[in-house]
């Protein structure tokens, strides 16, 4: 049977999780029985960031082998919408422009990488390919080359500043990863809770 999927698609991210059946084409190694697996997959966004990462599925596992999908998927340069998860439905969408897009070319045992990226103070878009640099947005035959999507959330700068801790000064303190990730779990406690009385307040 052929793996590959239908061949267009368009991104939308209208729900907060979805769902993937993982086939015995692209299984799931189970770490118990130590064997390969047909599995559901279901990621789960709670909070969006200020700079969005797509990593589009261009390669799957198929046949004891990888393969490329060379599908089209066509994807906004600007107002790319995005629905807060289903607690926060009494938000306003968010909204994604797109600011850099790294492309490949060839199959899953060799190919080529070139990258869009967008001047963040000039708004002009270059195409990066090895030595050469040209001054051009995306085309639309990138839709089926298109493997890792950079947004940026409409209304937040860029900060040109370059953080304390890439910096050569010996003095600086190196950062306390513990300590980063359990801020980032009391932030996210935090604003649960917040949403968790906004919307008690409202019903």
């Amino acid at each position: 049977p052929n793996p590959q999927p239908s061949s267009q698609a368009d991104i939308e991210c209208t729900n907060c999780c979805s769902s993937e059946q993982l086939d015995e084409h692209n299984p799931w190694y189970c770490p118990i029985c130590q064997k390969n697996q047909c599995a559901t997959k279901t990621l789960s966004v709670w909070r969006y960031p200020d700079f969005l990462i797509i990593y589009l599925k261009r390669f799957i596992y198929h046949d004891g082998g990888s393969i490329k999908l060379d599908n089209k998927v066509t994807f906004p340069l600007t107002g790319l919408a995005v629905t807060p998860p289903a607690i926060l439905h009494h938000r306003n969408n968010l909204t994604y422009n797109l600011y850099a897009c790294v492309c490949h070319y060839g199959g899953s045992s060799a190919g080529h990488y070139t990258a869009y990226s967008k001047n963040p103070r000039t708004g002009d878009w270059h195409h990066f390919n090895d030595e050469n640099v040209a001054k051009q947005r995306p085309q639309e035959e990138d839709f089926s080359n298109a493997y890792i999507l950079f947004y940026q959330k409409q209304g937040v700068p860029f900060d040109f500043n370059i953080p304390k801790m890439f910096t050569s000064s010996e003095t600086s303190p190196k950062p306390n990863i513990d300590q980063l990730i359990l801020d980032l779990d009391h932030s996210v406690e935090r604003d649960w809770q917040q949403e968790k009385l906004a919307h008690g307040s409202e019903s």
